[in-house]
């Protein structure tokens, strides 16, 4: 029985690396820690118990087998010794949250993102309901994206920067723009927010088709979003391969239902060759997600402090133009599907000014 159940976890493993090709390899891999460990417990059973030869072999290579596959998915937990940026001081901010779009008023944790600094802002879950209780992020950020889609509310991109005119557009599971930092050549930012994986949803092919269209990208691209896969998963690695782009680490175990000790880390930021950066954690302020704090240092630029402040709103306005935007400026792209920008009056897939509420 127990070289039985020893070759079924070492299997079940193995097929968390094949994800690629089988949507169900994508499944396992958002347990691969796990069953590296239980891999890994019943290979020493076998190898401690069995007499026989070919029976120690088993143990004894299955415990070779889980410990690599097991800590090649756990180094993305530990930092990055080659980045030179912290968050708090950093090039740039990005802050990535997943809102939960049923949960309670939002207001602190509006003013927390507000307060951190963070030049770019990736949400998902975007809904009428919390989208009316942070007033205060909506009028600090005077670029906005805002793409409605099937699943679970609203995907957001905002920033003090200007975007690229023509750039913005919405697709299936993302919403991206270029954005023009005044310091800096223009890069794109692309929030994501995919389906869980098989056999729940189709995270597979809906990776694909995103992965097809970040790629057709002219530029450094910077992945930020819920993924709904752990950082090592077929699907996450195909959407960074195609933008070109590596993990700011470390990574956090971000969803925390229904337990912390599932150990799933969805939430991640990716950014360009070249590009350092380190992820902070933040609390979960209401949501089921932590939020990332990623500072960012792109190549020949030194780190640089930014002091966290929450900007009076009456020089909001003078600011946004200096940076050539409008303060409150809003972006609805064009969609296959019918999209509204979440602005009260405003019809699916026109461009639109104005604050949200």
């Amino acid at each position: 029985m127990l070289p039985a159940l020893t070759v079924l976890s070492a299997a079940a493993l193995a097929v968390s690396h094949a994800g690629t090709h089988l949507p169900a390899g994508d499944a396992l891999a958002a347990g691969r820690l796990q069953l590296a460990l239980v891999t890994f417990a019943l290979g020493l059973a076998t190898l401690l118990r069995k007499r026989r030869a070919a029976g120690r072999l088993l143990g004894a290579a299955t415990m070779a087998g889980a410990l690599i596959s097991g800590l090649g998915a756990a180094q993305v937990f530990l930092p990055d010794g080659t980045a030179a940026a912290r968050a708090d001081a950093a090039g740039f901010r990005i802050y990535q949250k997943n809102l939960l779009s049923h949960a309670w008023p939002r207001r602190p944790l509006a003013e927390a993102i507000v307060a951190s600094g963070a030049e770019i802002v990736t949400l998902q879950e975007v809904s009428d309901h919390n989208r009316g209780f942070m007033g205060t992020l909506w009028q600090a950020y005077a670029t906005q994206l805002v793409c409605e889609t099937a699943h679970r509310g609203a995907i957001a991109v905002l920033s003090h920067w200007r975007a690229v005119p023509g750039s913005a557009e919405c697709g299936s599971g993302y919403a991206l723009m270029q954005l023009a930092p005044p310091d800096h050549a223009p890069f794109w930012v692309v929030a994501v927010h995919l389906r869980w994986p098989w056999p729940a949803d189709q995270q597979h092919p809906q990776s694909r088709a995103m992965a097809a269209r970040i790629a057709a990208l002219d530029g450094p691209v910077v992945l930020s979003g819920d993924f709904n896969m752990q950082p090592w998963g077929a699907s996450v690695r195909r959407i960074a391969r195609a933008a070109r782009a590596h993990l700011a680490r470390p990574a956090f175990v971000t969803f925390t239902e229904p337990s912390p000790l599932l150990l799933l880390s969805i939430d991640h930021v990716f950014l360009p060759e070249g590009w350092t950066g380190t992820a902070e954690a933040q609390p979960l302020m209401g949501s089921d997600h932590l939020g990332l704090l990623v500072g960012v240092v792109r190549p020949g630029q030194g780190p640089g402090r930014h002091p966290r402040r929450i900007t009076p709103p009456t020089a909001r306005r003078s600011a946004a133009r200096r940076r050539g935007g409008q303060a409150g400026e809003a972006i609805c792209a064009p969609h296959p599907a019918p999209l509204r920008s979440g602005l009260p009056g405003r019809r699916a897939g026109r461009p639109s000014a104005g604050r949200p509420r």
